[in-house]
């Protein structure tokens, strides 16, 4: 039905949004930095 989609989607962006604010504590704690490097280009790019 048509209300899949839309909490599939809602599952999905959640995944993405929680993988990204995992990842910033672990880059910071790596690399010192939110991003590991060269993210600015993929940023301008999107």
């Amino acid at each position: 039905m048509w209300y899949e989609q839309i909490y599939s989607s809602v599952i999905t962006v959640a995944c993405v949004a929680i993988t990204m604010y995992v990842m910033l504590p672990v880059n910071l704690v790596e690399t010192g930095h939110a991003h590991r490097r060269y993210m600015h280009s993929y940023m301008y790019a999107i």
